[in-house]
């Protein structure tokens, strides 16, 4: 008998064929990327979110309101009108705050804006776009008490966050960022300030206009400066060349200034103030003119100094009770760069008619003291300009050779005699030079 074969035993399959598994069509997965659409939308939501607080932050004038209700809690502060934003300024209508015994200093029509922060942080710059001020009455008591409770304000045991400063200084003793400050335009009208000494007259400013102030690591550039006082007249006039010490500087600035007697203490007339300033190779250079040219200073851009009297006579333009340098001093010094001393290369004054000249000296911080010298009828006299912590200026200190009293040394010197020769008129010369000798003005 013959086996069956399976081609021949194994029934037919009914029904359509089996397909293979190798292909069977594939499965879409659908919530893969579902998963990644939320999580796409639920990113999209929290970069709007962050968008609408920095916008709200930044762009309105919530925080600006938040921040001033923290002064008015205060007591001593009323802000009234305050609109803006942290972005890009704020103008407030009336700013008034009081100190302890109730003295108001009052700041009107205020308007600040200021450059974008992206503009900032990008660039690394500060613009002041404009600075208006209408009317304001400042006094300096006032200041103290805002800034004692502005402080209180912030929490006095808050940390210490360092310096805000921009412009702040590096380990290395380089600015930590590129330096760059603009003031496009400032406009204070009608301000008067009230100086801290109780019954002291106050300063009335009419007009402060400033524009075009940049300031960077390699120039500083002003277009203009107006100040119009009572007191004290500011202008800007286009810049001038200058020869100094045989070289021509042109500036790039000229800032005059004219101060009236009451601004000064014991200022007699009006006293000129010329001031040049500019950028030479990266490095400043400034020429200070004053006493219509006595008083000379020059800084070079090596940063060596120049300092220069020419002929210069105190008593003509402040009291002579404050004029403790000799009549017709002359002097020139130099100030080199990085070193404390001053080097005199000459000078002189004169004492009555006698003539004392100053020879080359060095200074030296620890012992400022100037040295001139003199002879007068076979005498020998030594002039000395010392310094104490006790005095604002130098004392003169004279010595002479064979030694004398002081009337009799400032008699040979004033009259070419003795004291016990003199009539009451000279007398009383001798007695205003022994006063001004002895009594150069304290500090108080």
């Amino acid at each position: 008998m013959s086996q069956p074969t399976d081609s021949l035993d194994t029934p037919a399959p009914v029904g359509p064929p089996a397909a293979a598994p190798d292909s069977q069509p594939p499965v879409r997965r659908r919530g893969g990327r579902c998963l990644w659409i939320g999580c796409g939308v639920l990113l999209a939501l929290f970069v709007a979110c962050l968008g609408a607080l920095y916008y709200l932050a930044m762009h309105t004038s919530g925080p600006l309101r938040l921040m001033s209700s923290g002064l008015r809690a205060g007591g001593n502060f009323t802000i009234e009108g305050l609109e803006g934003s942290l972005a890009r300024g704020f103008s407030l209508t009336r700013l008034a705050f009081r100190d302890e015994d109730g003295r108001e200093s009052v700041v009107e029509g205020l308007t600040v804006r200021w450059n974008g922060p992206f503009d900032r942080w990008l660039h690394e710059r500060f613009i002041l776009e404009e600075v208006t001020l209408e009317r304001a009455v400042l006094r300096s008591q006032s200041f103290s008490s805002a800034a004692r409770v502005a402080r209180q304000g912030a929490g006095d045991g808050a940390p210490d966050t360092g310096s805000s400063d921009p412009f702040e200084e590096g380990p290395g003793g380089e600015p930590a960022k590129p330096r760059h400050f603009e003031l496009r335009k400032l406009l204070v009208r009608d301000l008067t300030i009230y100086p801290p000494a109780d019954g002291a007259e106050p300063v009335s400013v009419g007009l402060f206009e400033l524009t075009g102030l940049r300031v960077t690591d390699d120039e500083v550039v002003l277009e203009n400066v107006t100040l119009e006082s009572e007191l004290l007249d500011l202008d800007y006039v286009p810049a001038q060349s200058v020869q100094l010490e045989g070289s021509t500087f042109d500036f790039s600035a000229r800032i005059r200034a004219l101060a009236r007697p009451g601004l000064l203490p014991g200022l007699r007339r009006e006293l000129d103030l010329s001031w040049d300033t500019g950028m030479m190779g990266g490095h400043p250079v400034h020429h200070l003119e004053s006493c219509a040219g006595a008083i000379e200073a020059v800084t070079f851009p090596t940063g060596r100094t120049v300092s220069r009297l020419h002929s210069l006579t105190t008593e003509e333009w402040i009291d002579p009770a404050l004029a403790w340098l000799p009549p017709r001093f002359t002097l020139e010094a130099v100030e080199p760069e990085g070193e404390e001393r001053v080097d005199v290369r000459s000078g002189e004054f004169y004492i009555g008619p006698t003539r004392f000249a100053v020879p080359p000296q060095t200074l030296e911080p620890a012992v400022p003291t100037l040295r001139a010298e003199a002879t007068v009828g076979g005498l020998s006299v030594e002039a000395f300009f010392e310094t104490d912590e006790s005095a604002w200026f130098p004392r003169l200190h004279l010595v002479s050779e064979p030694q004398l009293g002081e009337d009799d040394l400032l008699a040979r010197l004033l009259h070419g005699r003795a004291y016990s020769e003199l009539d009451a008129a000279e007398a009383e010369t001798v007695a205003d030079w022994r006063e001004r000798i002895s009594g150069a003005p304290a500090e108080e």
